[in-house]
C-alpha cells in the first residue's frame, strides 16, 4: 500500500517480491524504502499545506492547530500520512457543514472593515478641498455607503446570530473563530 502511494510501479513491487538472490533483494529494498521515505514526505507535506489552508479558512485558531500534534512532526510515515488525511477529511466535512455561517461572518468582516475606510476616510478633511473631488458628490457617496452599511450591518448580524444559535444547538458546541466564541 505505501508502495503504491509512493508512486513504485506494480511490476517494480512484483520483482522485489520475487527477487531470488539477497543481494538483487538488499538493492531492491534500498532503493524501495528511499522512494517510500520521499513519497511519503511529499504526500505528508502536500497534505499538510491542505489542512493549513482548511484551517484558514475555518478561522481557526492556534488551540486547533496545538491539538493537532502529527503537524509538527518531522518523521514520516504511514501512520502521520493517515493522520493528515484523516484530519483533512474531518475539516472538510467541517467546512461544507460551516459554509453557511462562515459566508456571513466573511460578509460582516467586510462590511466592518468598509465602515471603518469610510470613518477613517471622513475623518480627513481634505476630503472636501480636493479639487478632483466635487465635495458635494463626496457627502453624498459618504451618505449612501452609511446608510447602507448602518442598514444592512444589524441585518446581516440579526442572520447570523440565528445561524450560530441554530448550529450550536445543533451540535452542542460552541462555533469558534480564532478561538474565541463568535456570539460573544
Amino acid at each position: 500500500r505505501v508502495a503504491t502511494r509512493a508512486g513504485i510501479s506494480k511490476y517494480a513491487q512484483d520483482s522485489f517480491l520475487s527477487a531470488g538472490t539477497s543481494q538483487g533483494h538488499d538493492a531492491n529494498m534500498v532503493r524501495i524504502q528511499a522512494a517510500i521515505i520521499t513519497s511519503l514526505r511529499t504526500l505528508i507535506l502536500a497534505e499538510r499545506q491542505r489542512l493549513f489552508a482548511l484551517w484558514d479558512e475555518l478561522r481557526a485558531g492556534e488551540r486547533v492547530r496545538e491539538a493537532f500534534w502529527p503537524a509538527k512532526e518531522d518523521c514520516y510515515t504511514e501512520e502521520i500520512l493517515d493522520l493528515h488525511i484523516q484530519e483533512v477529511q474531518h475539516c472538510q466535512a467541517l467546512l461544507v457543514n460551516m459554509k453557511p455561517i462562515l459566508s456571513l461572518v466573511f460578509k460582516r468582516e467586510a462590511l466592518v472593515k468598509e465602515l471603518e475606510d469610510l470613518h477613517a476616510f471622513c475623518a480627513d478633511s481634505s476630503r472636501l478641498t480636493d479639487r478632483k473631488l466635487n465635495s458635494s458628490n463626496v457627502r453624498r457617496m459618504e451618505d449612501r455607503l452609511r446608510d447602507i452599511n448602518v442598514q444592512e450591518l444589524p441585518e446581516l448580524e440579526a442572520e447570523l446570530e440565528l445561524q450560530l444559535r441554530r448550529q450550536e444547538s445543533a451540535t452542542g458546541r460552541h462555533v469558534l473563530v480564532w478561538d474565541q466564541r463568535y456570539l460573544e
